[in-house]
């Protein structure tokens, strides 16, 4: 039992870090479902079957392609520096105050991944008003966010699904 504790603990900080990836355009729905897969592996694979590792794959691979597609169709990737990470943590900490109390451990990672979205979503929003009206391009900004939160939608239902394996 010690030995589930500690990858758990070593393990929810790495989902964190995957939610927070998706925001950026990387590609934090592979972390995640790559990290599921080592939990599940480093416990034995005694909580899971295949049809549910099966489900978790398709959907990771499902999130990726629509992000793939809504890239054809001219989303930006949100910028990664200080200030939108100050903005992604600022939101991710209000989205978890908001929505733990609602729906508890996959509110927490929920609220961290929208809220973190929508600071950043807000933040390069506000920077592109400061650019000329010729320059800006607020249907990349919006298409970018709805990139990054098809790619979250992914995680969060990966993490769901691990989260009923291990709990249920």
């Amino acid at each position: 039992m010690g030995g589930e504790t500690t990858y758990f603990a070593i393990f929810v900080p790495l989902l964190v870090l995957g939610l927070i990836a998706n925001i950026f355009g990387l590609p934090g729905t592979v972390l995640v479902f790559v990290l599921t897969l080592g939990y599940f592996a480093l416990s034995g694979f005694e909580e899971v079957g295949i049809l549910p590792l099966a489900i978790m794959f398709l959907l990771t691979l499902a999130a990726e392609i629509g992000d793939f597609w809504l890239g054809i169709k001219g989303a930006f990737r949100l910028r990664f520096h200080p200030r939108s990470l100050g903005a992604a943590i600022l939101g991710g900490m209000t989205g978890a105050l908001v929505f733990t109390p609602l729906f508890l451990g996959l509110g927490l990672m929920a609220g961290i991944f929208f809220g973190g979205l929508a600071g950043v979503l807000l933040y390069e929003l506000n920077d592109m008003y400061k650019m000329r009206p010729s320059l800006r391009n607020i249907r990349g900004i919006i298409l970018g966010g709805v990139s990054a939160g098809t790619r979250g939608l992914g995680s969060l239902a990966v993490i769901f699904i691990f989260l009923v394996h291990v709990y249920g």
